[in-house]
């Protein structure tokens, strides 16, 4: 059912003005990152011919990072569009500097004694063609899940969630549950700022409150 009302919350979206959409997009993607329940979130800003979504980032971007209190790393940028990280800086912070997680960077060129804005750029760095996979670390997965997709790429995973699991499913199971739950509550909250009282909002706050009741 929870899924369900959030895809409608994005249909819904269609009808919003290029600003509101833009919203409405970090709400439903970054919504565990927004609630502080996700260390952080890959927000992709793509372009097209109804939207020009990179030109509405690159304008008012710092409105938008203060209306959910976050903050942005661009990975990678061009003509289509943005690829943004979206996070708390405490939280990535504290993930960083996880002594497993420093070890495990390190592989890939990361320097022991670097800051957390060190490791973005060199991420960025790597972050050419294709999405570097040492970036599960930066965006919370559990640190065995990530070396497993990495060094056995072909290795069977449990199940696929917001990443690929091959053990304590059971844990996955709950965390994305959880996400999704942020996320919902990140979507109605987005709801009840931007929207003044129209058909729309009714329509897009009901869906999730049923879903939020069921």
């Amino acid at each position: 059912m929870m899924k369900s009302n959030l895809f409608d919350f994005v249909q819904c979206m269609r009808q919003m003005e290029d600003y509101e959409y833009l919203l409405s997009l970090l709400a439903h993607h970054c919504g565990p990152t927004i609630e502080r329940v996700k260390v952080s979130s890959l927000l992709n800003i793509r372009n097209s011919k109804n939207r020009l979504l990179s030109e509405v980032w690159e304008n008012r971007k710092e409105e938008l990072l203060q209306f959910f209190g976050v903050s942005s790393f661009s990975l990678k940028k061009d003509d289509s569009g943005e690829i943004v990280l979206i996070y708390h800086e405490d939280l990535l912070k504290e993930q960083l500097c996880k002594k497993e997680h420093i070890e495990f960077l390190s592989r890939f060129g990361y320097q022991n004694d670097w800051d957390y804005l060190q490791y973005l750029e060199f991420l960025k760095k790597r972050y050419t063609n294709l999405c570097p996979h040492e970036i599960g670390v930066f965006l919370g997965y559990p640190i065995y899940d990530v070396m497993q997709f990495i060094s056995c790429p072909n290795k069977e995973c449990r199940f696929v969630g917001y990443w690929k699991v091959y053990e304590n499913e059971e844990v996955a199971k709950e965390i994305f549950r959880s996400y999704d739950e942020a996320k919902q509550i990140s979507c109605l909250k987005t709801v009840e700022k931007i929207f003044p009282e129209s058909a729309l909002k009714r329509k897009i706050y009901n869906s999730l409150m049923n879903s939020t009741l069921s």
